[in-house]
């Protein structure tokens, strides 16, 4: 027998009861996942030598099932709205070999692969693209392209869920955002709102992100999306794509409505008696020397 509202309790519970949690919770409603070091991950699984047509190949191949998989979770738990940055405009730097080998085969099997498409008509999700995806015109990506807007248009009318794949935008913090925000000025004649400036990047007003999970390393945290990060917005680290699994995502479930709710209520709800203050102290001292570092 298990305590109600502990982790052992939540990570018991059926699947429908834990998506009745979260209908009551109102949250989470968007979610931001980035899936990071494929090569890592083909080093890792495989014997293929790097920069061979094989390893490349198999950096698309072998992180796409993580992805599908991932992405599954957490519609199944309910999940409304899915950010998925996916391909940077650096990444479009690496050299004609990986774009063809590499790139194009991660965007053939996000935008025609049937594996992919199951899974959209599956959970009826309606896919879009942020981004600057026009940034793979003149490349060896290019015919991804079609690829896209064909998959956009055929879920378009779906309305359970939506999947953001970002493609081609800038990996420096702030960039895009300071840009769209001149072009808007120069376009309305006034300096766009949040609202605006949500609406004008990703074609409608969006929520903010309720967590931020990266994978593989804290460098990804230049995939945040442009202006859906709050105060609220926890953020979650896992080593490996392959650690998005269905217990895990309940993990971090459970943590983002249990105990990220206690700590944002701060010194407000702090039940003040002298016992707690000595243990506050005591966890203050406790970890002074502690440094934690993800990179």
């Amino acid at each position: 027998m298990y305590c109600q509202n502990t982790e052992e309790w939540f990570l018991k519970l059926r699947r429908e009861e834990v998506r009745n949690i979260l209908v009551e919770k109102e949250r989470p409603n968007l979610g931001v996942f980035v899936p990071d070091g494929s090569r890592r991950l083909v080093l890792a699984y495989t014997d293929l030598q790097p920069g061979t047509q094989a390893f490349n190949h198999a950096a698309a191949t072998l992180p796409a099932g993580y992805v599908r998989r991932s992405i599954q979770v957490f519609f199944e738990y309910g999940l409304f709205i899915l950010f998925v940055p996916v391909l940077g405009n650096t990444i479009l730097k690496r050299g004609t070999d990986y774009q063809t080998q590499t790139l194009l085969e991660v965007l053939r099997l996000l935008f025609d692969s049937q594996e992919f498409q199951a899974l959209y008509d599956q959970h009826q999700v309606q896919v879009k693209v942020y981004g600057r995806p026009e940034n793979l015109a003149g490349t060896a990506c290019e015919p991804a392209l079609d690829w896209i807007r064909q998959t956009c248009s055929r879920t378009s009318a779906y309305r359970a869920h939506k999947l953001y794949y970002g493609i081609g935008g800038s990996t420096v913090l702030g960039v895009e955002a300071a840009h769209r925000a001149v072009t808007y000025y120069h376009r309305c004649g006034h300096m766009p709102t949040l609202d605006e400036q949500i609406a004008d990047c990703y074609g409608e007003i969006l929520p903010p992100a309720d967590f931020f999970i990266m994978t593989s390393k804290m460098g990804g945290m230049s995939a945040l999306p442009d202006f859906l990060v709050n105060g609220d917005t926890e953020n979650y680290y896992l080593p490996t794509m392959m650690g998005l699994t269905e217990v895990n995502y309940r993990r971090i479930l459970y943590d983002l409505l249990y105990r990220r709710s206690a700590l944002r209520g701060g010194v407000a709800d702090f039940d003040d008696t002298p016992e707690n203050r000595s243990l506050l102290r005591h966890l203050y001292d406790a970890s002074v020397s502690t440094i934690v570092g993800d990179g």
